[in-house]
C-alpha cells in the first residue's frame, strides 16, 4: 500500500504495523559478542532513572564479557562520549516533532543500518520506546541481525500520569498497540517486572520469548554514608529524623498524601523534618498546598540538586517513603530509588501498588494499604519514634538489595538473551524487501 512519509506510523496501523524492511545485503560477518544498544537517553548527559539503568546495564554486560556499544536516538544533541568504559555514540540530525511519522523511522533505521554496518554487532538490543523499537527491528532485520526489544515501561501510560484526557486521544490506544507489535515482532522481549511481562502475554506477546530484568542499583557508588552535618545544618535538620523523597515532582508519586500525613505529625515537628528533592511540574502546587496545611516549619523542599550532589542529600535521610499512588503506570513498572535509597541503608516505606509490590513482599520495607495518607502517618510516626525499628528495615532493606539486586546479579538473564540470540539469523519478523 502507499504511506504517506509524513503520516504518523499510527495512521497506518489498523491493518498492521507497515513494516519497511530494505532489500539490501545482510552483513556479511558480525563480532561475537558485540550488541548495539538503541537508546532514548544515556549517560553521561542525562542522569535520569532511564539512563541509569542504561548504564547499570551495559557496564555490567562488559563486566560479564560483552562488548555493549550505546547509541541514541536521531536528535539527541550530544557528543558522543565514553563512561566507565561504554560507549555511547550518536546518530546525529534533528529531533522530529512526531517520532512515529514513516519519514523519520526511514531516516532512523537507515542511519542505524550505516553504523551497524561499520561495527558489524552480533545483536541489536532496543530500549523503549515503540520509535526505538521500530527503527531497531526494521535495521536487524535487513541486516539478517536478532533484535531485542526492552520495555522499560509504556510512554502513553506515563503520559496519562501528567494528562488524564489523553486517555481519549486518537493515537492513545494505536500507541500502546505499537508497543505490543514491536514485541511480538523482536526476536527476544525484556521486561522490567513482572507484571509488564504479563501485560504483554495477555495481548498475544509469546511468553516464551520474554525475560524480566528488574531495576538493580550500584552498590559501589550508592553506599551508606555518615551524615553530611554542613547540609544539614543548611536545611535546618540538624539532630532530626529526616524523612526524605528525591525524585520526579509527578501526580502519580503521591507527594500529596506525603504532605496530609506530615500534617498529622506536627507533633513531632521538634523532632522531625521533611525534605522533598527534585523537579516537576507538581512542585508548585505541592509548595502552595504545604503552606496551606501550615507546614512551612516542618517541610523543605530543595528544588533540583545538582546530580553530583544528590548523595550528599541521601546522607540527611533516614526514612525515605515513596507513597505511589495505584495507577496503571505504577502498575507496571517498578522504581529505581527505593533501591539506591535501600542500598544506602535507609527505611524504606512503600504503598501498595503493584509495581513496589517486589519490595514490599520481601519484608525489606514497610508498606501500608492502599494509598491512605492516615495509614501513611501512622507508618512514618512508628519509625521516627523507635530507633530501633527504623535500624533494623534499613539494615534488612540494604541486606537485601546487596544480595539481590545489584546490577551484577538483574542482568544475568539478559546476558543469557544476548549471547543465545548472537549470530542467530532472524526468527520471528516481518519479511525483506518490503521497501526497494
Amino acid at each position: 500500500m502507499t504511506i504517506d512519509p509524513g503520516a504518523a506510523l499510527y495512521d497506518a496501523m489498523p491493518a498492521g504495523v507497515p513494516w519497511r524492511i530494505p532489500s539490501i545485503a545482510p552483513l556479511e560477518s558480525c563480532i561475537a559478542n558485540r550488541g548495539l544498544h538503541v537508546l532514548h537517553w544515556s549517560r553521561p548527559d542525562t542522569s535520569n532513572g532511564y539512563a541509569v539503568r542504561a548504564h547499570g546495564l551495559l557496564t555490567s554486560l562488559r563486566r560479564a564479557g560483552w562488548d555493549p556499544i550505546g547509541v541514541t536516538r536521531p536528535g539527541y544533541d550530544q557528543p558522543a562520549a565514553e563512561v566507565d568504559g561504554i560507549s555511547y555514540l550518536r546518530l546525529g540530525g534533528q529531533d522530529s516533532a512526531d517520532r512515529t511519522t514513516i519519514a523519520h523511522l526511514d531516516i532512523y533505521r537507515d542511519r542505524l543500518i550505516e553504523l551497524a554496518r561499520e561495527l558489524r554487532p552480533s545483536v541489536i538490543h532496543a530500549a523503549s520506546e515503540a520509535s526505538n523499537a521500530v527503527a531497531t527491528i526494521e535495521a536487524a532485520r535487513a541486516l539478517d541481525l536478532p533484535s531485542i526489544y526492552e520495555l522499560r515501561g509504556l510512554w502513553p501510560l506515563t503520559r496519562l500520569g501528567r494528562v488524564p484526557a489523553s486517555v481519549g486521544e486518537p493515537d492513545f490506544g494505536t500507541s500502546l498497540r505499537l508497543e505490543v507489535e514491536a514485541a511480538k515482532a523482536a526476536d527476544g522481549v525484556v521486561a522490567i517486572s513482572d507484571q509488564l511481562a504479563s501485560w504483554l502475554v495477555r495481548r498475544g506477546v509469546s511468553k516464551d520469548k520474554i525475560i524480566v530484568v528488574p531495576n538493580g542499583v550500584d552498590t559501589e557508588r550508592f553506599t551508606p554514608q555518615p551524615r553530611d552535618e554542613a547540609l544539614a545544618a543548611e536545611l535546618g535538620v540538624t539532630d532530626k529524623v529526616v524523612i526524605g523523597y528525591a525524585g520526579s515532582i509527578v501526580e502519580y508519586e503521591g507527594l500529596e498524601n506525603l504532605l496530609l500525613a506530615t500534617a498529622r505529625l506536627r507533633h513531632l515537628k521538634s523532632h522531625m523534618h521533611v525534605l522533598i528533592i527534585g523537579h516537576g511540574y507538581q512542585l508548585d502546587d505541592l509548595r502552595r498546598m504545604s503552606a496551606g496545611l501550615g507546614l512551612a516549619d516542618l517541610v523543605t523542599f530543595t528544588g533540583r540538586v545538582p546530580h553530583e550532589d544528590i548523595e550528599r542529600y541521601y546522607s540527611c535521610i533516614d526514612i525515605a517513603p515513596f507513597p505511589r499512588l495505584n495507577r496503571p503506570l505504577t502498575d507496571l513498572v517498578s522504581p529505581l530509588k527505593p533501591l539506591e535509597v535501600m542500598a544506602q541503608r535507609k527505611a524504606v516505606v512503600v504503598s501498595s501498588c503493584k509495581g513496589l509490590k517486589d519490595i514490599a513482599s520481601a519484608g525489606v520495607a514497610r508498606s501500608f494499604p492502599g494509598t491512605s495518607y492516615v495509614e501513611l502517618a501512622k507508618v512514618l510516626e512508628e519509625l521516627v519514634t523507635d530507633d530501633s525499628a527504623r535500624d533494623a528495615l534499613a539494615q534488612a532493606g540494604y541486606e537485601w538489595v546487596r544480595a539481590t539486586r545489584r546490577w551484577d546479579d538483574v542482568t544475568v538473564p539478559l546476558y543469557a538473551m544476548l549471547t543465545t540470540l548472537s549470530g542467530q539469523q532472524k526468527s520471528s519478523a516481518p519479511s525483506r524487501g518490503e521497501v526497494a
